[in-house]
């Protein structure tokens, strides 16, 4: 299948399967803003039947982890009661301030032996203990073994008392959690139904995706829509604001206003950020290229989401700069949504969905 120019899939040879009509719902919380999202499919056709974006309550969220779960699951359930949803079904996130991802090798091993080694693989790469954590991994490939004869796999963790924050917070919501995952696994999905939507001519196989949070940002490096490098950037909006406030002695409330009603990268008002933001793409796909040798190869494409992808001007400044191609991610679904999904408005700012987008396609898209 491929994208037609609302946004849309089109019937092409390819054909996407569903497990039901409606996705299970996608929410993101962020240090800024809530994103609810749940798609339907009629025909092949992608659309939404709730597309919705709200300021995460004051004081709820520090440093990416939840600080006030009763005044989140409050607003969470009022806004429930509002929206057009299909049953509760939800898959939640952890952002990048809250988990720790990595990328290993493993020797072929049976699902038994998976299991048992874990734990001391977790405690190996990242600053948990096993009985203080929760964690997974998934493999890179389908089938076969990388080229040393090992298997590449996704391994993923978290502090429990995070996770049952979360999924806590969602279930007193009226909501019922079926999975807990990385945003980067969702970015993932989102980018690997893009490529199963372009023709095999017209499919990219080395793409970069940024997304741009509030206090963070996650950069990935993708082939053919597996993940081969994953980072995660200690910049986000916030810094945007906070150099528009301090150039021009206001808040940040005003710098916010500044920033997204005018065009402040052609007024050389942020730059100092946005060439920040340059350096660590840079440097990140030079030390993957660096790490991968000849395995490794530049990305063609960068793809920009999340909050930061729509402050006017960001865009056209990272693409003057890098030698790659640079753009605004969409997604795959514009048309004949329900009220409340208004669709010129997403064509515009549905960057900021990516994360929610790839949430409520997973355990749904076959």
């Amino acid at each position: 299948m491929s994208r037609n120019s609302n946004g849309n899939f089109r019937k092409t040879d390819k054909k996407f399967k569903y497990k039901s009509s409606a996705s299970p719902i996608g929410i993101d919380i962020g240090s800024a803003q809530v994103k609810i999202v749940q798609l339907q499919q009629r025909a092949g056709i992608l659309s939404f039947i709730t597309c919705v974006s709200i300021p995460t309550p004051e004081g709820t969220i520090s440093e990416g982890r939840i600080k006030d779960p009763e005044k989140l699951s409050h607003k969470l359930s009022q806004l429930k009661k509002k929206l057009t949803l299909k049953d509760s079904r939800v898959n939640l996130c952890l952002g990048p301030e809250a988990h720790f991802l990595r990328l290993i090798d493993l020797p072929p091993l049976s699902k038994k032996d998976l299991q048992k080694t874990l734990p001391w693989q977790l405690e190996k790469h990242f600053p948990l203990k096993a009985a203080n954590a929760v964690y997974d991994c998934c493999p890179m490939i389908d089938k076969g073994t990388a080229g040393n004869g090992s298997i590449s796999y996704i391994l993923a963790a978290a502090e429990t008392e995070t996770a049952n924050i979360l999924t806590g917070v969602a279930e007193k919501a009226g909501f019922k959690p079926l999975s807990l995952e990385v945003n980067p696994l969702s970015l993932l999905r989102l980018e690997t139904l893009s490529q199963k939507g372009s023709s095999v001519k017209n499919c990219r196989s080395n793409i970069a995706l940024l997304d741009i949070g509030y206090r963070s940002s996650t950069l990935l490096l993708t082939r053919s829509g597996k993940l081969k490098y994953s980072r995660h950037l200690r910049l986000g909006v916030l810094d945007f604001l906070k150099e528009v406030s301090f150039v021009n002695d206001i808040n940040l409330a005003e710098a916010e206003r500044v920033i997204f009603q005018n065009q402040p990268l052609s007024t050389n008002i942020p730059i100092k950020i946005a060439e920040l933001l340059l350096e660590q793409i840079n440097s990140s796909i030079g030390h993957y290229l660096d790490q991968s040798g000849s395995g490794g190869a530049e990305p063609s494409l960068l793809a920009v989401s999340g909050g930061g992808a729509v402050i006017p001007g960001l865009i056209s400044y990272l693409q003057s700069k890098l030698s790659i191609k640079v753009e605004l991610r969409q997604l795959p679904a514009f048309n004949n949504s329900k009220p409340g999904c208004k669709a010129d408005a997403l064509q515009t700012s549905s960057a900021i969905y990516a994360t929610a987008f790839g949430l409520a396609l997973r355990g749904w898209l076959r």
